[in-house]
């Protein structure tokens, strides 16, 4: 009987010292997360200055490489690209409804074209940039 009470207590010794010594070994210990999580670098976001700003395009084209280009230079979900015959049905329409479908969005196209800041005029030279 004594032996098994001593191989009893030795295991739960055993146990007891394989749980702690893996608490300290515990790769997600919070330090260790922490170390892990470091940031890499700094980001330093800014606005643009007038002097950033590239007056030899116009304003339709900033418009387009900043808010268009990313749906119709590759014609994600149907958007016709620029100056492709794909824009021709829709200017049959008028240039005031195909605005207007720019202004409140169209099937994958969000109202404005993700540009909110835009005016009208500003979405207007952006399309009449994409169908030269």
């Amino acid at each position: 009987m004594k032996n098994k009470i001593f191989i009893l207590l030795i295991g739960c010794f055993a146990a007891s010292a394989f749980a702690f010594g893996r608490i300290l070994l515990d790769p997600m210990s919070p330090k260790d997360i922490e170390e892990r999580t470091l940031p890499l670098g700094n980001v330093e976001v800014v606005e643009a200055s007038d002097e950033d700003i590239d007056d030899s395009i116009s304003i339709g084209e900033r418009v387009y490489k900043k808010h268009c280009s990313v749906c119709h230079e590759a014609g994600v979900a149907g958007a016709p690209k620029k100056g492709s015959p794909d824009w021709q049905p829709r200017l049959a329409k008028g240039k005031d409804v195909l605005l207007q479908s720019v202004i409140n969005g169209l099937g994958a196209m969000p109202p404005k074209g993700t540009c909110v800041n835009c005016s009208n005029n500003d979405l207007a030279q952006a399309i009449d940039y994409m169908t030269e």
